[in-house]
């Protein structure tokens, strides 16, 4: 992909999500390996020499950020967690050497030291941090930031599936997943936190909405797969197409009043093969809309 022939707008939001597709899978390493180490609340076990597995630093930011926000957003501690505080937890010297540095070692030579892949993984930690805040507080981003930002990104994802193949755990389907859904009445909820014995359904109906509103809806896939790759499908129910790709704006008219109606996201790659046989993720957002006032 040339960086530099993208409009402004798409520069960011591609290096945004290839942020928080690194920033997805960061999590799940430190849930795994600390889970797997220390039990279910690692984050409150202390070693043998009195330290917490989690420094003191750490564990506040990320326990007020998940008792303090009361949406349910997070459903596992390590989701309040962001870029930085992941990047603390993985570089720590003992934890890394100890647990951490068996993910990382399809990205690093042979010939690397655990010291050293351990400070570049953290120079690397570093760019992302520091575009993810230019990101975040409007500040520009060069073509060329956006560039290391997708490689470092796509090349550490792909070292931690490695891992993850080699040793036969989860997603053993090699095909993209909803990241995050977010819509125009500001909600966001990530992907880990939708459950699929649920059929991955959220609940939107306490949105005010009658016929003649428009709602915009958007998707996060994860950015490790090109999106060529794959097609983006909503329809209303589930036979109705009404759109297509990452994001839809749907104008509501008298069809889609009802007490409950559910429009459906589903991702479809060009594989001869489906994660669910016919598709390899879906979500479902089941709305409430009102007929017209008038």
């Amino acid at each position: 992909m040339s960086f530099i022939n993208l409009p402004i707008p798409e520069l960011r939001d591609i290096t945004k999500r290839n942020i928080e597709t690194l920033e997805l899978w960061l999590r799940r390493v430190v849930n795994d390996a600390l889970t797997s180490a220390y039990g279910a609340e690692y984050w409150t076990h202390q070693r043998e020499d009195g330290c917490y597995v989690v420094n003191s630093g750490i564990r506040k930011k990320i326990d007020d950020w998940y008792n303090n926000n009361k949406s349910g957003r997070y459903s596992r501690w390590i989701d309040a967690s962001l870029i930085e505080h992941l990047a603390e937890i993985i570089c720590n010297s003992i934890l890394y050497n100890k647990h951490f540095r068996y993910y990382f070692e399809e990205y690093f030579p042979k010939n690397f030291s655990l010291d050293s892949s351990r400070q570049y993984l953290g120079f690397i930690f570093h760019v992302c941090i520091d575009v993810r805040n230019r990101l975040s507080h409007s500040n520009p981003i060069s073509a060329r930031q956006a560039e290391k930002i997708a490689c470092y990104s796509n090349d550490i994802i792909d070292a931690l599936k490695h891992y993850y193949v080699e040793h036969n755990m989860k997603n053993e389907f090699n095909a993209p997943s909803i990241i995050k859904y977010s819509d125009s009445f500001g909600r966001e909820i990530f992907g880990e936190n939708l459950s699929i014995s649920d059929n991955k359904i959220i609940d939107a109906s306490a949105s005010i909405l009658r016929s003649g509103d428009e709602m915009r809806m958007s998707l996060d896939i994860d950015s490790s797969f090109d999106e060529n790759e794959y097609s983006v499908e909503w329809t209303k129910g589930l036979l109705t197409v009404i759109g297509d790709g990452r994001e839809i704006l749907i104008k509501l008219d008298e069809s889609f009043v009802a007490e409950s109606i559910f429009i459906v996201a589903t991702i479809k790659t060009k594989k001869s093969w489906h994660r669910y046989r016919h598709y390899d993720d879906q979500l479902q957002i089941r709305l409430k809309v009102l007929p017209p006032l008038t």
